[in-house]
């Protein structure tokens, strides 16, 4: 088994404890979910991490928490933003491995965090619509007064330029 199988299997190990405890590491705080629970939850993880070597003896509890799990969370998030925005998986260094499929797992694959909040604009009403024609009219026709039909350039107008 190559090095990279090796470190892949201990992130694993250690991503599956804190999916373990994902309810409380980040929970909303209740008679339950308490400041001293996390800090508890972290330390627990952060040993198993460190057990596996994949922790620097020289850092505490908060590595894992403040800087291990945001930057292999920081890494899928990468690999699926930039899936989003090609519609490709963008070659094999960037295909979702296992260890992104359990970041987002643990990051529940339907959170707003990873696809936004999923807000529709609202639709202009027919009121916007008209002052806009009608500005964009003005506008065409200080541009041109020569021209009698200035019909093709409010199209543009309204397209490009944003009124009200």
């Amino acid at each position: 088994m190559g090095k990279r199988d090796e470190q892949r299997k201990l992130k694993m190990s250690v991503l599956a404890r804190i999916k373990a405890d994902k309810g409380i590491l980040f929970g909303v705080f209740s008679q339950h979910v308490t400041k001293i629970a996390k800090i508890e939850r972290w330390k627990l993880i952060y040993n198993h991490a460190q057990s596996l070597g994949l922790v620097p003896p020289t850092k505490d509890w908060t590595y894992v928490r403040d800087v291990w799990w945001p930057n292999v969370k920081k890494a899928t998030m990468e690999k699926v933003v930039n899936y989003k925005k090609t519609g490709t998986g963008g070659g094999p260094e960037k295909k979702l491995t296992d260890v992104d499929e359990e970041v987002l797992d643990i990051l529940d694959k339907e959170s707003p965090a990873l696809h936004g909040l999923g807000l529709e604009p609202e639709p202009m009403s027919e009121d916007i619509i008209e002052i806009q024609a009608e500005q964009a009219h003005e506008v065409a026709n200080e541009l041109h007064p020569e021209r009698e039909s200035t019909s093709d350039l409010v199209c543009e107008l309204i397209d490009y330029v944003p009124f009200v």
